[in-house]
């Protein structure tokens, strides 16, 4: 799959759309691909859930266990909108690296979701 893709693109999948494809191998490339050349990705709708389930089946962002190996999705209730996309920093001694930024928003309206989607962009 050939992406033409930069820290400008945003991705957005429909939550149902992702839940079907949970298991894709193409769907996990291109997870394991975007991030990293600052694609950020949302999934909208439905089953939001399956978005952060794609995404630590592709090895991008591990979903939390707990003690007894239950998995902790920041998305379990399925909120209208989720992201993920990695923001860079820096170490004191001037080292760069990458961490995720996960987003959930309960935004039910579309300006509510685009407000949202905009500060967690900005920031």
């Amino acid at each position: 799959m050939s992406m033409d893709f930069n820290e400008f693109s945003l991705v957005i999948f429909d939550g149902d759309w992702i839940s079907e494809r949970v298991d894709n191998p193409e769907i996990h490339s291109f997870f394991r691909e975007a991030p990293y050349k600052g694609v950020k990705l949302t999934a909208i709708g439905g089953s939001t859930s399956k978005f952060f389930e794609a995404l630590d089946k592709a090895g991008v962002n591990e979903l939390g266990r707990d003690e007894n190996g239950n998995v902790r999705n920041p998305a379990y209730f399925n909120p209208p909108l989720v992201g993920f996309k990695l923001k860079q920093a820096s170490t004191p001694d001037g080292r760069q690296y990458s961490y995720p930024s996960i987003f959930c928003s309960n935004a039910e309206n579309v300006d509510g979701m685009v407000q949202a989607l905009i500060n967690w962009l900005g920031g």
